[in-house]
């Protein structure tokens, strides 16, 4: 697997004052930077009380897949962000970020269902011919979009792993389960989702970049987790943590300026 697409370094410079709306899950949230900085102002929507040009609109465990016309599920991610998107100039700039849920979650969870190790390749293709219905539709009423792709894998344990699938009772079983819990080969899994998802973007005139620049420690595993009761859990080692790091969320908000 190829890592060097990911190194490129990118200066903090002076945040710009562009309005942007960052759409995702539960992991994109967590990287913006501290979180009390974020105050809602909607059912999922919150404004970045630093920089209030920023407002991120987040969903819980939704996934790329799920993220398209008619499907329906408990937060029916595409549903609401169509309709507020609506209303929007078309000056402002909307950067999706789905695809962590489905790699460290959904794929985990159907191998161990369906008892058999899914192929990847076709497993991430299908995610995102799925993510591309959704795309293309908000692209017919806001054409101005980017993608912002995930991050490597933040779980260790085998326990979180089983844990945050539903599946913590088969944890004496593990070995004779379907699926490689090794880290570098669930790391590799994601950076192939984010090189399918880079060409896919390319291919149809779409900026996209990612933080593995910062995130990525080079021994297939992120260099901060975050430790904090989240959900009601004690700990939480399945999102990335940038608490109260003012240079954190700079580098952020301007990668996401800026490189899209």
């Amino acid at each position: 697997m190829t890592w060097s697409l990911y190194k490129k370094k990118n200066p903090v410079v002076a945040v710009d004052t562009h309005s942007v709306l960052l759409v995702g899950n539960s992991h994109i949230y967590f990287m913006t930077g501290d979180q009390r900085d974020n105050i809602k102002i909607g059912k999922d929507l919150y404004q970045n009380s630093v920089n209030k040009n920023y407002y991120i609109m987040f969903f819980g465990g939704s996934t790329a897949s799920g993220f398209r016309p008619n499907h329906i599920s408990q937060t029916n991610a595409f549903v609401n962000t169509y309709s507020y998107i609506k209303t929007l100039p078309l000056s402002t700039k909307i950067i999706f970020s789905f695809g962590q849920v489905d790699l460290d979650v959904l794929y985990t969870y159907k191998c161990i269902r369906d008892n058999k190790q899914i192929h990847i390749d076709t497993f991430i293709d299908t995610i995102i011919e799925r993510y591309s219905e959704g795309l293309f539709e908000i692209q017919k009423i806001h054409p101005n979009i980017a993608l912002f792709g995930i991050n490597p894998p933040s779980m260790v344990t085998i326990r979180s792993i089983l844990s945050i699938t539903g599946q913590q009772d088969r944890i004496d079983e593990y070995k004779t389960l379907p699926y490689d819990f090794l880290l570098e080969t669930r790391t590799e899994h994601s950076c192939l989702f984010n090189l399918k998802l880079r060409t896919f973007a390319e291919k149809n005139g779409i900026p996209y970049t990612d933080a593995w620049d910062r995130v990525y420690d080079n021994n297939h595993s992120v260099t901060k987790v975050l430790k904090c009761k989240y959900y009601n859990r004690e700990h939480d080692d399945y999102h990335i943590c940038v608490k109260n790091d003012s240079d954190w969320s700079s580098y952020f908000w301007n990668k996401v300026l800026y490189d899209l």
